[in-house]
């Protein structure tokens, strides 16, 4: 990951390792590559890595040729245009790596209700259900992290809950602005969701809605709500 600094000697060292597997592959696999952030390589890893990517090129033919070509991925953060127009990346290295290029959306440009449907698959297998009001966050909010960041709220959010259903009050208090432990905003139905998340436990509840035991007690009363058995 670029991103996080690349020590030149360990970036060249992988490089040849790659070269090497390419020129001797294990039961004909090809060896792959992934650059994270290849946008944020320094100055000296892009020459680096230009040279590598010309000489496999010119090993793909005549005496030297590699017995496997490898799989090399890089991925940028911006869109081909940015990256392509500026002067972040030395131009020859640009159209080296660039020959299959693939466009990812931001998650607040797609379907974020198929996407999250598909994580909590993914991650609990289908063991893990989502409140409506709980949903509907998730919807609104921006993702500025993307999938990572959606990704690690599911996960968080089943830790803080009872690992059955994620509530309202199980997400982090950056998705929920002013709307945690409202009362104005149907205090049954908040009620209900903070109840499930504790497994009906009245002093964890009442101090995720910050009220005392008494007070959570006398509007479980007022409400009618009974323990499920």
């Amino acid at each position: 990951d670029a991103a996080r600094g690349i020590p030149v000697q360990d970036f060249m060292q992988t490089l040849e390792q790659v070269r090497f597997l390419s020129e001797y592959p294990t039961a004909k696999l090809p060896p792959v590559l992934v650059v994270l952030n290849a946008d944020r390589l320094d100055p000296e890893l892009q020459i680096v890595l230009r040279d590598f990517l010309e000489s496999l090129e010119r090993g793909t033919e005549g005496a030297h040729q590699v017995a496997v070509r490898p799989l090399l991925i890089f991925s940028v953060g911006g869109d081909w245009q940015a990256v392509s127009g500026g002067n972040v990346l030395d131009p020859a290295l640009i159209y080296l790596m660039g020959q299959a290029i693939v466009g990812l959306p931001a998650l607040r440009e797609r379907d974020v209700s198929k996407v999250i449907d598909s994580l909590l698959e993914g991650e609990f297998g289908n063991g893990v259900d989502l409140s409506e009001r709980a949903r509907d966050t998730l919807l609104t909010y921006d993702w500025p992290g993307n999938l990572r960041e959606l990704r690690a709220v599911l996960r968080e959010a089943t830790i803080c809950g009872n690992g059955k259903r994620i509530n309202l009050v199980d997400l982090p208090p950056r998705l929920l602005q002013e709307r945690r432990g409202s009362a104005d905003e149907g205090r049954r139905q908040v009620l209900l969701e903070v109840l499930d998340s504790s497994e009906w436990n009245v002093s964890r509840a009442a101090a995720v809605l910050g009220k005392s035991r008494a007070t959570l007690n006398r509007w479980i009363a007022a409400e009618g709500l009974r323990r499920p058995k």
